[in-house]
């Protein structure tokens, strides 16, 4: 079981590295991508158990589920807003 949770997380973690980049100068693109990625965990993981708390106690446990299936389509937009020019610099 774990060697196919590991697989799913290799599939959705490796082309990150290159998605993050591209969208920045050569220049600070390491320096771009890496206050990305952090102030994204920052933000999604440090407020992601208060919503769910906050699901919980005014509804009912199903819309931990509906919060989670909604970040990840505003995810999923946010990846297919990407031009090839974007994404190929």
């Amino acid at each position: 079981m774990s060697t196919i949770g590991l697989s799913i997380m290799g599939m959705v973690y490796s082309p990150l590295g290159a998605v993050l980049a591209s969208p920045y100068p050569t220049a600070i693109r390491y320096t771009g991508s890496s206050i990305t990625f952090n102030l994204a965990g920052i933000v999604g993981a440090s407020l992601a158990p208060y919503i769910a708390e906050h699901l919980v106690q005014h509804f009912d446990t199903s819309y931990i589920g509906y919060y989670l299936l909604l970040a990840s389509f505003i995810s999923l937009l946010c990846f297919v807003g990407f031009t090839d020019d974007e994404i190929s610099n």
